[in-house]
């Protein structure tokens, strides 16, 4: 269908509905979190799972990218240095993951795991710990390019799919410019090295961050 024929059913159809009043977008703000959070529970679980979570900025911050290509490296697929480090070889988790909550107002970054059979929660907490310390040190080259490429292939499979083509657009429109749908691919490249290191060491800090162990049956 050309773009002509689509203005004229797009007129056809939703011309005549009247326009409602402007939406002020104005959420109440959760306020700064000055200690460390910590919960323990327990349910009939085969296993001791860990879960630890750290307050991030939103998606109009200059540093949300940044943020969600750190999870990426953190904890995306089986090469990520969690897996690696703390599956692979030191056999404390049975899976373990991290991933940043992608959404308009500021959101979480977020590491959970299961843990291996005879490991306590507090000594696989230490072992976490010890590979964000570790990132906050820097991060490799390749293991940012690896993880900006992954990224752009999501945003161009996304792509093939409407419905995706026109969530995205929405969310866009919602931050008020719908051409920012088309900017993600320039702003994953325009990541730096240095901005992990920065961005690592103001996010990953024990009083912006709430911890849970959940104690399976033993």
């Amino acid at each position: 269908m050309a773009l002509a024929q689509v203005k004229i059913l797009s007129e056809k159809w939703f011309g005549p509905i009247p326009a409602g009043k402007p939406y002020l977008r104005n959420l109440p703000q959760e306020p700064l979190q000055k200690e460390a959070r910590r919960i323990e529970t327990n349910a009939e679980v085969p296993l001791d799972a860990f879960y630890k979570a750290w307050h991030m900025p939103g998606r109009t911050s200059a540093d949300y990218f940044t943020i969600d290509l750190m999870g990426d490296i953190l904890g995306r697929g089986k090469s990520s240095r969690l897996y690696e480090k703390l599956v692979n070889d030191k056999k404390i988790f049975n899976n373990i993951s991290a991933y940043a909550t992608g959404s308009v107002e500021p959101g979480l970054i977020m590491i959970d795991g299961k843990l291996n059979q005879g490991i306590r929660l507090e000594d696989a907490e230490g072992e976490v710990m010890q590979v964000l310390e570790e990132l906050k040190k820097g991060v490799q080259e390749t293991e940012l390019a690896k993880v900006k490429n992954q990224a752009e292939a999501i945003l161009v499979f996304e792509e093939v799919e409407l419905l995706n083509r026109c969530m995205n657009l929405a969310m866009a429109a919602e931050l008020g410019d719908p051409d920012l749908v088309n900017k993600d691919s320039e702003k994953i490249q325009a990541v730096r090295m240095e901005d992990m290191q920065r961005v690592a060491a103001q996010i990953f800090k024990e009083e912006n961050s709430s911890t849970m162990f959940y104690y399976g049956k033993k």
